[in-house]
């Protein structure tokens, strides 16, 4: 055996397996944090599109969290839009 696959066998596997246990805790927090933001701003939905949101972020967790952060929360439409009026005038 080489002397670098004594290293790497040492090294690779424990990064390697902290790497994966670090990915789901940061999908489960994202995850988290985006449900509770649409539990927060839940009053300002629909029922129709709550219940869209909460089951878009639970079956597709990556994308449900990031579409909702950056699309979804209806404060950020509100400033989104005022901005654009405002920049026409």
């Amino acid at each position: 055996m080489t002397t670098s696959a004594l290293t790497t066998g040492f090294f690779v596997p424990p990064l390697y397996d902290l790497v994966w246990s670090i990915v789901p805790l940061v999908l489960l927090v994202a995850v988290v944090a985006s449900l509770i933001s649409l539990i927060r701003n839940g009053r300002t939905l629909s029922p129709r599109d709550l219940v869209f949101w909460a089951i878009f972020i639970v079956v597709i967790p990556v994308v449900g969290a990031i579409a909702w952060f950056a699309l979804g929360r209806p404060a950020l439409r509100k400033k989104a839009m005022h901005r654009e009026l405002s920049a026409s005038r």
